[in-house]
């Protein structure tokens, strides 16, 4: 595929805000910042997808932070570094961003690291609690058995009938089962139910919008949207979008960029995913 080149002018450099420009890269942004500088010098992603040899939906993937879906980390420094020479940013300031930004995502994963096995030890001290009420049920009816076993040989035995006189018979019940809706313990060697993926939704203005979205089955949700203006919101199996600007926002599903049909002024509904 073939991508038309694009340099940006220095007037369109000047004219970019400054706010933006020297922000603090502390704040760790990296491809949403080198997303918005862009838009403003009106540089389009297929000019920047055919400079830096990558297809667009490589390109919305590094301009969304997505690092689960991204190449190893030498690949995007070298991305990122042309990207920014190419629309006139520094360079240096885009790399430490993105370290940043890759501290604080690995950071998170050890996190969630550390919570899944402290649910698989949870897990584990389930399975060893029902083995051993299994092994205390087993154990009582076992002698249980032996006490009928020993009654029924005392009845056909009259000199043992006599010795033994009057016992007490203790009676085990097993145990009921779980009431509906109790937790669900895996039993060795298999693997507990996954859980749904959620779907995470990012939505930029790039012109005046009004939308509607309904997440899942809650009652719906207005905004007025601005340029330059973000959302992000997360849902459990479904979101419906209500557009009265086709042309009006650009929308991102679990970091893949959404199709979105029609122009600019056109309403259009979106079912997702």
């Amino acid at each position: 595929m073939n991508y038309p080149l694009h340099s940006p002018s220095a007037s369109k450099r000047r004219a970019m805000n400054p706010a933006l420009v020297d922000s603090d890269p502390s704040f760790s942004s990296f491809g949403q910042y080198l997303w918005f500088l862009r838009r403003q010098m009106e540089i389009s992603g297929d000019a920047v997808a055919g400079h830096l040899r990558i297809s667009r939906k490589q390109l919305a993937i590094l301009e969304a932070e997505n690092h689960d879906a991204l190449p190893a980390p030498a690949r995007v420094i070298a991305l990122l570094r042309a990207y920014a020479a190419y629309i006139g940013v520094d360079a240096d300031d885009i790399e430490e961003r993105y370290h940043i930004n890759r501290a604080m995502y690995e950071k998170n994963q050890g996190i969630a690291f550390s919570r899944n096995r402290l649910g698989l030890r949870i897990v584990r001290a389930g399975l060893l609690a029902g083995i051993g009420g299994m092994a205390a049920v087993l154990i009582v009816v076992f002698i249980y058995a032996g006490l009928e076993w020993s009654e029924g040989f005392s009845r056909h035995d009259p000199e043992a009938k006599r010795a033994s006189g009057p016992r007490k018979v203790t009676t085990a019940f097993a145990a009921q089962p779980p009431e509906t809706g109790a937790p669900v313990i895996a039993a060795a060697g298999e693997a507990l139910p996954a859980a749904a993926e959620k779907l995470l939704l990012q939505i930029d203005a790039t012109e005046k919008t009004d939308l509607q979205i309904i997440v899942d089955d809650a009652a719906p949700l207005t905004y007025g949207l601005q340029p330059m203006d973000h959302i992000e919101l997360e849902a459990a199996s479904a979101i419906c979008l209500r557009l009265d600007n086709a042309g009006g926002v650009d929308i991102l599903l679990n970091g893949a960029p959404v199709d979105i049909p029609g122009k600019t002024g056109d309403p259009v509904t979106l079912e997702l995913p």
